[in-house]
């Protein structure tokens, strides 16, 4: 599982980004070229599940912060009469 920890006022946060949901494991015999020899090969499958807090804190509040931000400008700018290029 990946934790990462925010230090908000000097106490630190830890917040698990990935839920485990599941894992297995299977076991392989390959032969080589010769056909004398097996190697064994182990396949490891972990399932896991990305928590919503990712999504609004990575996405959406970095999106709602540009909305705000552009409707600001173009606000400020409908409001302000003068032009900055004259012809």
């Amino acid at each position: 599982m990946t934790v990462f920890c925010v230090l908000i006022f000097v106490r630190p946060i830890c917040v698990d980004i990935w839920k485990l949901i599941g894992s297995s494991a299977r076991r392989y015999r390959i032969i080589s070229t010769d056909h004398d020899v097996y190697y064994p090969q182990v396949e490891f499958t972990v399932y896991l599940d990305r928590k919503p807090l990712f999504y609004v804190v990575n996405i959406i509040i970095p999106v709602l912060f540009l909305v705000a931000v552009v409707l600001m400008v173009s606000l400020f700018q409908k409001l302000s009469h003068t032009s900055l290029i004259q012809y």
